[in-house]
């Protein structure tokens, strides 16, 4: 891992294919994936009828990007599955599943988590996670009360490295106090959207 990069992370919101178009949604991937430097991007959804034709995509689109690619599904354990199937490069676990981790963790993927306050990042760095989303910095919609930008000086310089940034994040304003912060990263969903 070089410790220099700072990182960005783009999640899914299930808006990008509502429409239920395979060929709109490789559209809007590829102007995302053209138009910002990405490096990690995550394919997220709770639904449990499964969008397999979008999850196809994504994973060749990242692929084709040279993206690293991640799955956030309604269960760890079909992410898992969906993950070796379409070979994503990892998966991400939502916050308060963290018991999930250390079996998914042997299955040789990279892990990302959703931790919400300092004793989560603390319990997943424990539990050998690498990649942890802490949010949400900045006001976000039905998100609560926002942590700040000051709340990420909790944590040390190598707890940092492993850290990105999420929640409200739609400025390169934003992003920018996040990189002094010396986070890993930020990750987002609005920030890339193509109407942003």
């Amino acid at each position: 891992m070089d410790t220099n990069l700072f990182e960005s992370y783009f999640i899914t919101s299930p808006a990008l294919y509502s429409q239920g178009s395979p060929s709109l949604f490789l559209q809007t991937l590829e102007t995302i994936f053209t138009h910002h430097t990405i490096q990690k991007a995550c394919l997220r959804d709770n639904a449990t009828d499964l969008p397999l034709p979008m999850i196809e995509i994504f994973a060749h689109c990242c692929k084709k990007y040279h993206i690293q690619s991640f799955i956030n599904l309604h269960q760890s354990t079909l992410s898992l599955q969906i993950a070796q199937t379409y070979n994503y490069d990892g998966i991400h676990i939502k916050g308060g599943r963290l018991q999930e981790a250390q079996s998914l963790i042997k299955e040789g993927l990279e892990i990302f988590y959703s931790a919400h306050q300092d004793t989560e990042v603390f319990a997943a760095l424990n539990a050998g996670i690498t990649h942890i989303t802490i949010s949400p910095i900045f006001p976000s919609p039905q998100k609560g009360k926002p942590l700040g930008i000051a709340y990420l000086n909790r944590f040390t310089p190598n707890i940092k490295k492993h850290l990105f940034a999420l929640g409200g994040i739609t400025s390169p304003q934003e992003v920018h106090s996040i990189q002094k912060q010396g986070l890993r990263g930020f990750a987002g969903i609005r920030y890339f959207l193509p109407t942003h």
